[in-house]
């Protein structure tokens, strides 16, 4: 059961990540032709959210690892065709 728990926590983080680049396009557009304040702020924004995502992804990485602890899963991605060009030995 920890391995289903773990990939649904890897595809929420997923799922969340399309909003992330929403709010960073729209502390970007906020940005243009606002002035030096509306710079700084944006770039605070942006490194939150940065921030958030990345928090995100390495937490449903390490699930996904803590759920593979006979290794299976890394197995069948690395046997998995379509896994193979992400792959750095692949």
């Amino acid at each position: 059961m920890l391995i289903v728990e773990s990939v649904v926590a890897m595809l929420e983080a997923a799922l969340t990540t399309p909003f992330d680049v929403d709010q960073l396009q729209s502390s970007v557009n906020a940005a243009a032709g606002s002035g030096t304040k509306g710079v700084v702020s944006a770039a605070s924004s942006i490194a939150t959210t940065l921030s958030t995502m990345s928090t995100q992804i390495a937490s449903a990485a390490s699930k996904l690892q803590q759920a593979d602890a006979k290794g299976d899963l890394e197995q069948g991605f690395k046997d998995a065709p379509a896994c193979k060009s992400l792959s750095s030995s692949g």
